[in-house]
């Protein structure tokens, strides 16, 4: 039996998000910072990951809005 994995990406909006695609087939692409910080050798450490993510479907649509 196969499964799937799951990803929780929870940050900020690089950009605003852009429907592309067909009617039948929409998709969306965007951008995500997230952002951390840790201490290291006793000094505060700040940077950000970001993600490109794309998303088909209705849901596509619904994060388009």
């Amino acid at each position: 039996m196969r499964g799937f994995n799951k990803v929780v990406i929870v940050g900020n909006l690089v950009a605003d998000p852009e429907l592309k695609g067909t009617l039948e087939k929409p998709r969306t692409s965007v951008a995500v910072a997230v952002n951390w910080v840790r201490m290291e050798a006793g000094a505060k450490k700040e940077g950000a990951y970001f993600f490109d993510v794309t998303v088909f479907g209705r849901q596509a649509e619904n994060l388009a809005k």
